[in-house]
């Protein structure tokens, strides 16, 4: 039986050099609980304004696909360049990443968590 452990913190905490991970399928909601607010139930404040920052490669890479004009089916005819983009969304969340932790920055990291051996290593 798992147990949880409600995390309560104050409105005016900093939330420096925390992090927090969403891990789930694609569509299973982890994006809009951080646009929701975790703890939206009880006071309804939302990640960001608490000074948190969210690392998630889509957003660059959905930024991309519209500058480049691609679709959002991922039609295979646009796999290589569609590739190309998502491997540069990545690079640029990455280093994002890591000035939010030399910032020593609090994050929300949003992904599948399909690899867990990326996430119990050192980033």
């Amino acid at each position: 039986m798992k147990s949880y452990t409600e995390l309560l913190e104050g409105v005016y905490d900093p939330n420096i050099f925390k992090a927090f991970f969403m891990a789930g399928g694609p569509g299973s909601g982890k994006s809009y609980a951080v646009e929701l607010g975790i703890g939206q139930a009880q006071k309804g404040v939302k990640v960001t304004t608490q000074g948190l920052k969210v690392v998630n490669s889509d957003d660059v890479f959905e930024k991309y696909l519209r500058d480049a004009q691609l679709n959002f089916k991922m039609d295979a005819n646009q796999g290589k360049q569609r590739d190309t983009l998502r491997t540069r969304a990545k690079v640029i969340t990455k280093k994002k990443f890591n000035n939010y932790v030399e910032g020593r920055l609090g994050m929300v990291i949003d992904g599948t968590g399909k690899d867990y051996s990326k996430i119990t290593t050192d980033a």
